[in-house]
């Protein structure tokens, strides 16, 4: 990977270095005069003047102007990130849909795209559909490929070391085995994280819901097949192999028959209908042995239900709370997601945003200078 596209924020010493990406975060988060990164970081003025000025010549920052007039004569500048100056991208790689996310270096997005794919696609066909949906996204967009800092790429199945590991799925042919790290690194020559669909879930979940969001969350991920994310203290938990969660490979559960149900559109739809056991009533007593099973092993506070089903809103809450009724020690919290089916595709988002906190923003002191 070429040093162009992971630029370094410049510093003649260790120390201009620390105290230069320490200004650009602060200004990640709101813009700031010379005198407030005095006062944060203290420094001299002549210092803090030159550090401001070495992050707007080399692009890290702009000027900007006060949103309102000063009345003590010229306002003093004021300095932001520049979110522009380069790029991160969230793809959200399923069996029947691909969804992709351009946005800025804080993650504020700047377009969207989803396509249809095809469940019996091989992985070579389902890779250049890919590939080719991204480069028109690019195109319109009038951005180059080599402004894409970080990609983040969500797949269903099992993961480990950025390879498809495990699928249980009847479709996605060839998927396991699949380098879905090392496609993407030979394709766009830049730094890709890659995770699983239902763990991205779950990470999507935390960062951009609406409603407050406990640090151990379940998100499960539910339509034409059943996933599991889990987020505990704050962290994804992945297992020693990438692969907790997988609960619905015990039949006694009966999530393995969940793909046997009508689709899920098809399913909703049939809420008005008087049946006293409808489709939708059996695949939430199915769902709902798998809940208690995670409930009674975790006991996580928030459970959040995504994915297709959880587009019934209130409809899927109350059978599922009546299956649940009594079975449970503690009552964790259940709700549907607010996020629809984009949950994975913001968590593909946070993922890539997470790599570049962590290596060009972060705020890297040596041991023997932390001490």
């Amino acid at each position: 990977m070429e040093e162009k596209r992971r630029p370094v924020v410049a510093g003649r010493t260790l120390q201009r270095q620390i105290n230069a990406k320490s200004a650009l975060n602060r200004m990640r988060h709101d813009a700031v005069t010379i005198s407030d990164i005095i006062s944060e970081l203290h420094l001299s003025r002549p210092a803090a003047g030159d550090i401001v000025a070495e992050l707007v010549e080399d692009g890290w920052a702009v000027e900007s102007t006060p949103d309102s007039p000063s009345l003590m004569g010229r306002p003093a500048k004021t300095y932001q990130f520049n979110t522009n100056q380069g790029f991160i991208m969230g793809v959200d790689v399923g069996a029947h849909t691909l969804r992709i996310q351009i946005c800025n270096l804080n993650g504020q997005p700047l377009a969207e795209h989803e396509a249809s794919l095809a469940p019996t696609q091989s992985r070579d066909e389902r890779l250049e559909t890919t590939f080719r949906e991204i480069d028109t996204l690019l195109q319109g967009m009038d951005i180059p490929p080599a402004a894409i800092w970080s990609i983040g790429v969500a797949s269903p199945g099992v993961l480990r070391e950025g390879t498809v590991t495990f699928y249980g799925g009847p479709d996605m042919p060839g998927w396991v085995g699949t380098d879905l790290a090392a496609a993407f690194e030979q394709k766009y020559d830049t730094a890709v994280q890659v995770e699983g669909d239902s763990a991205l879930g779950a990470l999507g979940e935390v960062w951009q819901s609406n409603s407050p969001v406990d640090e151990d969350l379940v998100f499960i991920l539910a339509g034409y097949r059943v996933g599991l994310g889990i987020v505990m203290d704050g962290r994804l938990v992945r297992g020693y192999r990438g692969a907790a969660g997988l609960i619905g490979e015990m039949p006694e559960l009966g999530w393995s028959r969940l793909d046997s149900y009508p689709d899920i559109k098809t399913m909703l739809d049939t809420e008005g209908d008087i049946q006293e056991q409808t489709d939708l009533d059996k695949y939430c007593s199915d769902l709902a042995l798998g809940i208690r099973a995670i409930a009674l092993t975790l006991d996580p506070r928030i459970i959040v239900i995504g994915g297709g089903i959880g587009q019934g809103g209130p409809a899927i809450i109350r059978r599922l709370t009546e299956n649940l009724a009594g079975k449970l020690v503690s009552d964790p919290i259940l709700r549907t997601s607010e996020l629809g089916d984009r949950g994975v595709l913001h968590g593909a988002v946070k993922l890539a945003l997470i790599d570049i906190d962590q290596t060009v923003f972060d705020v890297d002191i040596p041991a023997s200078k932390a001490r």
